[in-house]
């Protein structure tokens, strides 16, 4: 998923095509997905952001 686009697209798609307990399910899980896009960004920015001793 790369954006709320996506998260929209997926959800509107389903929508009335699946029961209440499966469109909850799939919204956990597309929550699931963009907590760790989240959390993989932010470690990438801090990885970034470590100094390398100079040689």
């Amino acid at each position: 998923m790369d954006s709320m686009a996506d998260e929209c697209f997926v959800l509107q798609s389903i929508r009335g095509k699946v029961d209440p307990e499966t469109l909850g399910e799939v919204r956990r899980a597309l929550s699931n997905i963009a907590a760790r896009s989240r959390h993989m960004g932010k470690h990438l920015i801090d990885l970034s952001r470590v100094q390398t001793p100079e040689d």
